[in-house]
């Protein structure tokens, strides 16, 4: 969970992933989110697992 910044109570946005997982874009999002003052929420759908090539996905 990113809190809002500065500190705040904002609206709250759920950020869900792509299958390549909680990657460090997704946490990117959420830091933008969080400096426009709304609380976000990445829910890590894959357990921290992260895909790290295209067969990956080809598998499902």
């Amino acid at each position: 969970m990113w809190p809002p910044r500065p500190g705040g109570l904002g609206p709250g946005v759920i950020v869900l992933q792509e299958w390549w997982g909680l990657v460090p874009q997704i946490k990117g999002v959420c830091d933008l989110l969080a400096d426009e003052g709304f609380t976000a929420l990445a829910p890590d759908l894959y357990q921290g697992e992260m895909a790290t090539h295209t067969e990956m996905d080809k598998a499902g």
